[in-house]
């Protein structure tokens, strides 16, 4: 098992967890359960933390502490927990992300057109989560030009050969150097993994095979979005999300 199907299958049991700590509270005594949880998805079997590693993964979820948290807030903390415990086995906090430039595995979720002057090369507004890192977990937004997507397609992201569109980026995997600026995610480098180029080329495979679906529909000219197809590239329109 490689690094980051471990990360997954963990991530997946934490799935799990994270519903019977959500609620109207979180005290002492979740907290202490909470961080035993992430204990036991991350130690090897009859592995035990040192005082000053058992420190540290408590104050990495302290902030927790006070007030009731959704499902999806305790899953993001425990998503970071997981996806940085080499800070826990060295006995340090995992530091708060400032938005500075880090090294990070990154998933592009979808993709939605924005409105563009006449002129001007489209650009698009992408969700980015963040899978590695200390920002692990986050979903952040990034804003990139056609020519940018463009380019991963054809030089980064192995998929080549495949002649995908901009579109087609969404559900993509690589391994960035990123910012946040003023709320919105930067790209400085990008370069992909092996691993993650033939789950790149595995996704492209599957959107040009013609018996995918009984539209037969491109994905970018499908009209689905990523909540309604595993393969769609569309985020949902803002209108949608505002009436649930």
């Amino acid at each position: 098992m490689t690094r980051m199907e471990g990360l997954t299958d963990r991530l997946s049991k934490a799935k799990e967890i994270a519903h019977a700590f959500a609620g109207d509270s979180f005290g002492e005594k979740e907290l202490v359960g909470l961080c035993r949880a992430c204990s036991r998805l991350c130690l090897p079997r009859k592995g035990k933390l040192d005082g000053v590693q058992a420190l540290a993964l408590q104050q990495s979820l302290e902030h927790l502490r006070g007030r009731g948290h959704s499902e999806d807030i305790i899953y993001l903390n425990m998503y970071r927990v997981i996806a940085n415990w080499d800070f826990i086995r060295e006995g340090m906090r995992i530091p708060i992300w400032q938005g500075e430039p880090i090294t990070s595995d990154v998933i592009f979720i979808g993709v939605r057109l924005l409105s563009n002057k006449p002129g001007e090369m489209p650009r698009y507004h992408l969700d980015v989560r963040l899978k590695t890192g200390i920002g692990a977990g986050i979903i952040c937004g990034a804003v990139l030009r056609t020519e940018a997507m463009q380019l991963f397609l054809d030089r980064v992201s192995g998929c080549a050969k495949y002649n995908c569109t901009v579109e087609e980026i969404a559900g993509m995997q690589t391994r960035a150097v990123v910012s946040l600026v003023s709320g919105n995610l930067h790209f400085h480098d990008w370069k992909c993994t092996p691993e993650q180029k033939r789950k790149n080329k595995e996704l492209a495979e599957l959107r040009g095979d013609p018996c995918k679906c009984r539209k037969k529909n491109m994905c970018n000219t499908c009209k689905c979005d990523i909540n309604e197809c595993p393969l769609a590239v569309w985020l949902p329109n803002e209108e949608k999300i505002k009436n649930g």
